[in-house]
């Protein structure tokens, strides 16, 4: 997912977006996003890509490869903590239209807090939090001139595997506006973790 890299198979369906209607690709990224943060909900989720799939005429199996690469897709950015920002030039590099990107951040800019939170509680349920490491940046240089000041985080969390003893780092960076997010999520979780040891 490298913006120098060539389209990867896993996303060449993604390309296939450009030829959706605006309101099937909203549509198709809630129910992904949705998806993702809770892929307990298998039934659901192929319930909604058949009704989507049904009300524009197409085949449900290609709907649901286009949302395969766009679950991965999302994966993937979740996994290397990527921002709206190096979302939007991976998606306009491997082909995407400036539309169709947009529905896919905004999907995912909606949800980005939840998104970090169920890397944390993935990494947190089986694993224990060992140490912590953050830094804030400023952007100096980019291809987009808007981005050139632009403040983030990066934090770096090192697990402990209770099963096999080993340490796992995983990476996260935020933009500032996201990381107000997480902490307040973190804030109300311990808020209510406070609340359920006293």
């Amino acid at each position: 997912m490298n913006s120098n890299e060539s389209v990867e198979d896993d996303f060449i369906d993604l390309l296939k977006l450009n030829e959706l209607d605006s309101n099937v690709i909203t549509n198709l990224t809630q129910v992904t996003i949705a998806f993702v943060i809770n892929p307990s909900n298998a039934i659901e989720f192929h319930e909604k890509i058949d009704e989507i799939a049904t009300t524009v005429r197409i085949k449900p199996a290609a709907l649901k490869l286009i949302a395969k690469s766009l679950i991965i897709y999302y994966l993937e950015a979740i996994k290397k903590g990527q921002d709206s920002e190096i979302m939007r030039i991976d998606l306009l590099k491997i082909g995407l239209l400036e539309n169709t990107t947009n529905k896919i951040i905004d999907a995912w800019s909606s949800k980005h807090s939840t998104l970090n939170s169920k890397v944390i509680d993935k990494s947190s349920s089986s694993n224990r939090l060992i140490d912590l490491d953050w830094c804030f940046g400023v952007t100096a240089s980019s291809d987009e001139s808007d981005q050139i000041g632009s403040t983030f985080l990066q934090m770096k969390l090192a697990t402990l595997s209770d099963e096999t003893g080993v340490i796992k780092e995983e990476f996260m960076e935020l933009s500032l506006e996201n990381f107000y997010q997480f902490l307040i999520q973190m804030e109300k979780c311990k808020a209510y973790v406070d609340l359920i040891s006293s």
